[in-house]
């Protein structure tokens, strides 16, 4: 009787883990510091995760300190940045930090689908293929404090869960994958949460299992554990404001599907063109990886391929047919892809395997993957430099005598100044202090200043007609004419 040969050190999983989450840190955490709050989405959350803070009001999200229904989100996301405000101080990285974790942990999540797909060959390339992707890394995902990096996390999680509930036929698997679409609406909102449900019911459906997986005593039970989750704090959110869930599900849902943001593309093929950009330089992959997946479906009748292009094609049309295009939102195509990238290579080297020079080819594939991988983390850092957020207001407020006037005085706030990011900015230095104003005068009141961004011209305009009125302090918004003053 032949022995089991002993499985070799370098073919460990928990090992490949830890070098996945090694590299993985090393490209995510350098990047969410010493770098300003983008201005929208991530500056909105982390000055609602503030305001959380400051007021104890932990069901109400709010942004200027009224209830924010411009952004309607459910609150898990803005909870877990005020809990990193509170262990880490207001800061970048407290903002930034979920985002890097769910990132990480999603490309461990894409290293278990490809092994378990394929083998550990193409888990390992799928989740390199994952991290080193500009998406992945830049706007609106593993750097900023966005909640797109979150919800790739758990709609990945729950496919991985229906995926193991579809092999191994066991109703936890399925359950906990209903509690991470559950805690995924938590974190975002009902469309990114419940697109898992979509792809496994079509998975399905098209593989003709439906019958066989899905029956009412399991379907009451999916539904009471979802409901079980995410109506509590419908409910209490509901308590203070009757008309909320109508909001949320008129802004969140149906008018992203049904009508086009101002100055959004609507272009149906939108999305491929954003691939074609973002996911360089793997997309010249991707092709042939699709190619392999179709063709071994085709030919061996593989469910597990199956699963993987639904995922794709019901995100893809998903989006694209929706009227609300931004690019980040088809992040949840990155992990699919990345395992298509990964079974393609494996693939390549099963062929090699075959071969008279197999060990040389192998060699080569080998040194070919790291040099791309390589490559691929360069390239993700020069779009990252290309697109990093410089913001001057972050430099000018930071100055010491401009914080202890600040800190000293009534602030009146310029219209044009109150950006996202430089909201937060304020509101970190002289929280609920300040005041935003459209108006420009010459009176103010005693030990209030007025902070504003102008050009010479007008501020030279300003003072002719205000000579009572003097220049504190000012700063020079990067390689414009504009500058940051404060007058008093």
């Amino acid at each position: 009787m032949d022995k089991t040969e002993p499985t070799r050190w370098y073919n460990n999983q928990i090992l490949h883990i830890i070098v996945l989450v090694f590299i993985s840190s090393l490209i995510l955490f350098p990047k969410i510091v010493n770098t300003p709050l983008n201005d929208w989405d991530e500056a909105r959350y982390a000055t609602s995760a503030l305001e959380m803070v400051h007021s104890g009001d932990w069901v109400t999200v709010t942004y200027n300190h009224v209830p924010d229904l411009a952004n309607t989100k459910f609150p898990l996301g803005t909870w877990l940045i005020a809990i990193d405000y509170k262990l880490f101080g207001v800061n970048e990285f407290a903002v930034r930090l979920w985002s890097v974790i769910f990132t990480i942990l999603t490309t461990v999540l894409v290293y278990i689908l490809g092994s378990l797909i394929r083998d550990r060959w193409a888990g390992i390339i799928s989740a390199l293929v994952f991290i080193t992707s500009i998406q992945v890394v830049i706007g609106h995902a593993g750097t900023t404090g966005d909640f797109d990096a979150g919800a790739t996390f758990f709609l990945t999680l729950a496919l991985l869960l229906f995926f193991l509930y579809y092999k191994k036929r066991k109703n936890k698997d399925l359950f906990y994958g209903m509690m991470a679409v559950a805690v995924g609406t938590m974190y975002k909102s009902f469309v990114p949460g419940f697109i898992p449900l979509v792809i496994f019911f079509l998975f399905l459906l098209f593989s003709k299992q439906l019958n066989e997986f899905i029956n009412s005593k399991t379907i009451f039970r999916c539904v009471l554990i979802i409901i079980a989750i995410i109506t509590p704090w419908l409910i209490a959110r509901s308590l203070s404001d009757t008309s909320f869930v109508s909001e949320l599900l008129g802004i969140d849902y149906w008018q992203r599907l049904t009508a086009p943001a101002p100055g959004a593309p609507y272009q149906f093929w939108f999305y491929l063109i954003q691939i074609i950009q973002s996911f360089s330089p793997w997309i010249y992959i991707l092709p042939f990886g699709l190619f392999v997946v179709f063709r071994n479906y085709i030919k061996d009748k593989n469910k597990d391929y199956l699963f993987l292009l639904v995922w794709f094609f019901t995100v893809f049309l998903m989006f694209s047919f929706a009227s609300t295009k931004n690019f980040w939102y088809i992040l949840p195509l990155f992990p699919v892809m990345a395992i298509m990238i990964g079974i393609f290579w494996s693939t390549i080297m099963d062929a090699i395997s075959k071969l008279k020079e197999r060990k040389t080819l192998s060699v080569l594939v080998v040194i070919f993957l790291i040099i791309g991988t390589v490559l691929a983390i360069f390239n993700t850092q020069y779009f990252f430099n290309l697109r990093k957020n410089y913001n001057n207001f972050s430099t000018f407020i930071n100055q010491d005598s401009v914080q202890k006037k600040l800190l000293s005085s009534d602030v009146l706030v310029h219209e044009d100044v109150a950006t996202q990011s430089n909201i937060f900015y304020l509101d970190r230095l002289i929280y609920n202090r300040f005041t935003v104003s459209s108006i420009i005068s010459c009176n103010l009141k005693p030990n209030q200043i007025w902070l504003l961004s102008a050009d010479t011209n007008f501020l030279n305009l300003y003072l002719k007609n205000c000579p009572q009125r003097q220049v504190f302090s000012h700063y020079v918004a990067g390689d414009t004419d504009l500058f940051y003053y404060l007058i008093k």
